[in-house]
């Protein structure tokens, strides 16, 4: 009688070991639309189970990784979180601020290259900040890093309307060229 009581509680066991290897991975998504800049809390967020062939590289798993910081593009309700979709402390270097641009042409973006210095230039023509790198670059949207002064220049030309940048130096991720 212990004997097959012992078998029963092994196979029980079994079963739940297999149901519970077979559960899909849980991920953090967007219970609403978050625009660029915003930052995020927990209420923002949400732990959704998808399928692990479904689940991209880098994709977030844990709330608190991207509790308050800041979303660099717009973001979609429903979105999986990536670590490159927000940013905050530990993705700047000390000294130093992100601030997400909109450019005014939507081409500027495809060209940026991670590490890239660029020269910010205003609607009016302005020079708002003369060297900055370039973070995450994006079609619409870059994010940069530069010095915490320059900060807050930047950013309210920016609420004035679409800026454009030039760029310095190109970063270490930019492609080599060969002369023909």
């Amino acid at each position: 009688m212990w004997l097959r009581r012992c078998v029963a509680c092994g196979l029980v066991l079994c079963a739940l070991a297999v149901s519970l290897a077979k559960r899909d991975p849980t991920v953090i998504t967007l219970n609403h639309s978050v625009s660029a800049g915003e930052t995020l809390s927990a209420a923002d967020l949400a732990h959704t189970p998808i399928p692990k062939n479904l689940v991209p590289d880098k994709a977030v798993r844990d709330i608190a990784v991207a509790e308050d910081k800041v979303a660099v593009a717009e973001l979609t309700r429903g979105q999986v979180l990536t670590e490159g979709a927000f940013t905050g402390e530990g993705v700047t270097p000390p000294g130093k601020t992100s601030v997400p641009l909109r450019l005014s042409d939507p081409a500027v973006g495809e060209l940026l290259k991670t590490g890239d210095t660029v020269t910010v230039v205003a609607s009016d023509g302005s020079i708002v900040c003369d060297k900055a790198t370039v973070i995450l670059p994006r079609k619409e949207t870059v994010l940069i890093s530069l010095d915490n002064d320059l900060a807050p220049a930047v950013a309210s030309a920016t609420l004035n309307g679409p800026v454009t940048v030039v760029v310095r130096s190109a970063g270490a991720s930019a492609p080599a060229k060969t002369p023909r």
